[in-house]
């Protein structure tokens, strides 16, 4: 970041801040619904010489806004040193001070005798049925100060991503050590000696011949017929022997 960054981000940090502090010292309580323009911040502390003296007032939990406002200022002052990390810590504290003090002004519109108290039946000296609520708050001063506290957050955190963005990072682990790889190795030989042997099995099977039987019927009568033809045939006799033989014997 720029130094002239840094100075513009302190300078809105900073202003931020204290006019967060200065909400608190704004009336957050007041007798106007009563008739009487009297008025107490967020400490507890009013103007009225006669109400003061009698050391009434709300509770004084605007020092935690005050406590807020504050650690911005830190923040702010941290942006001038050269030390991001440091700063960046600096600024995440004061927003996350700043949400936490958004907590006060909520909780009082929310339920407001937790911030009021008894004091006003104290100094009217009697009950008021049906006005304990929000009519005795400043609702504006009050919504303010929400308004303040979470720009401040918001100032601060934009400032520290600006500074240091957030960086998701995934690691994955991968064993590559010898003895691993050669693991992997022989697993993939393994495999591809499974795929060939299954492969020649494939291609040494033959197909089923048909028509074995009659083959060899085929051959055997084959064989039989040329048996047949080789068994040499009687020649028919000779007449003239068979006279001259017939002659012979009979003389």
């Amino acid at each position: 970041m720029q130094p002239s960054q840094r100075r513009l981000y302190a300078s809105a940090i900073g202003l931020m801040a204290v006019l967060t502090i200065g909400t608190v010292f704004v009336p957050w309580v007041s007798l106007y619904t009563l008739g009487t323009p009297v008025g107490w911040d967020g400490i507890g502390r009013t103007h009225d010489a006669a109400y003061a003296a009698l050391h009434v007032g709300p509770r004084p939990y605007g020092w935690y806004v005050i406590a807020a406002g504050a650690v911005g200022l830190l923040a702010a002052l941290t942006l001038f040193v050269s030390r991001p990390r440091v700063t960046v810590w600096a600024l995440w504290i004061a927003a996350l001070a700043a949400l936490a003090a958004t907590a006060v002004p909520i909780i009082a519109l929310a339920d407001p005798a937790w911030l009021i108290g008894g004091f006003i039946h104290q100094i009217t000296l009697h009950p008021l049925p049906g006005k304990m609520g929000r009519e005795f708050l400043n609702v504006p001063v009050l919504g303010f100060v929400i308004g303040a506290l979470v720009l401040l957050a918001i100032l601060c955190i934009g400032t520290a991503l600006a500074l240091r963005p957030l960086r998701w990072r995934i690691r994955v682990s991968i064993d590559r050590t010898p003895a691993a790889r050669a693991g992997a190795d022989a697993a993939d030989g393994d495999a591809d000696d499974a795929v060939a042997d299954e492969t020649e099995t494939d291609d040494d099977v033959e197909p089923a011949t048909t028509g074995t039987e009659t083959t060899e019927d085929e051959d055997t009568e084959d064989k039989a017929g040329d048996d047949e033809d080789e068994t040499p045939e009687p020649e028919p006799a000779d007449p003239l022997a068979m006279i001259i033989i017939d002659k012979t014997g009979g003389s």
